[in-house]
């Protein structure tokens, strides 16, 4: 049984409607069947009375702070929200930075700082990724851009242009 939050019922079932993070608008038409997620609630996974009180307090008492929380800045800073110390916690980062790499992915993140790396060109030839994201990589090291050698890419090389 779910407690009743004080109001003298005794709840057998209970269930939570909420947005599907995971679902994509195919651009046409809206599928609101997997817009909207349905999830029982068990008896394990609910709260106790008082205790979202007690972590709103705990929340706002940080807020009200002066100084960002001690903790290290990781993926909590941004989900599920943004948190409000986040501009302090994490300053802007340079150019070369290893999380300004396009997907790189919290875990492989963590991993590159966590073993000191912090430049993309330092990232070692081992590390491992994804077949697009080593070629990102390799051409940052490289100072070269990515050039498909597609059809297209054969088609330019045969052009010849005027020069004035």
């Amino acid at each position: 049984m779910l407690a009743g939050a004080g109001a003298g019922v005794a709840i057998k079932l209970a269930r939570l409607m909420h947005l599907n993070n995971d679902y994509v608008f195919d651009g046409k038409e809206y599928d609101v069947s997997n817009l909207i997620v349905t999830t029982y609630v068990k008896a394990k996974d609910s709260v106790r009375e008082g205790e979202i009180s007690d972590r709103l307090k705990e929340q706002f008492r940080i807020l009200n702070r002066n100084k960002p929380p001690d903790i290290k800045a990781g993926r909590h800073c941004t989900d599920p929200v943004l948190c409000e110390f986040y501009d302090l916690c994490n300053p802007g980062t340079p150019a070369g930075h290893v999380s300004r790499r396009p997907r790189i992915g919290s875990k492989r993140l963590e991993r590159l700082i966590s073993a000191g790396i912090t430049s993309i060109k330092r990232i070692p030839a081992d590390f491992p990724l994804t077949k697009r994201q080593r070629r990102a990589t390799d051409s940052v090291k490289s100072g070269k851009p990515f050039i498909s050698p597609g059809p297209e890419h054969a088609w330019l090389a045969g052009k010849r242009y005027r020069s004035c």
